[in-house]
């Protein structure tokens, strides 16, 4: 399952309009730089896979799918964790390969 995200600065947002049923929608397309696609493992919220524009990851997660290790495109760790020591968790990131934790 795939989720898409991007950003985009404020002064970049378009307008929304209404229309007579009540449905708001925007005047137009918001601007989409930089697009970004998170890969789910399937019926599940295990992250297998990051998208960026060119650039592929692969997600290698724990028995609780925890995300403790991402790779690039050639078998490079971009991102290591050790989720198991409480007060010590190491957090190493080459190209900022952001998780929520």
């Amino acid at each position: 399952m795939p989720l898409h995200e991007w950003t985009y600065p404020l002064s970049e947002r378009p307008s929304t309009i209404d229309d007579s049923d009540g449905k708001r929608t925007y005047a137009t397309p918001e601007p989409q730089t930089e697009l970004t696609t998170w890969v789910f493992d399937e019926g599940t919220f295990v992250p297998s896979a990051k998208l960026v524009g060119d650039r592929r990851y692969s997600i290698i997660s724990d028995y609780l799918g925890t995300p403790i290790q991402a790779l690039d495109s050639k078998g490079e760790i971009i991102f290591f964790s050790l989720p198991y020591f409480s007060l010590l968790h190491l957090l190493i990131s080459k190209a900022r390969f952001i998780f929520a934790t």
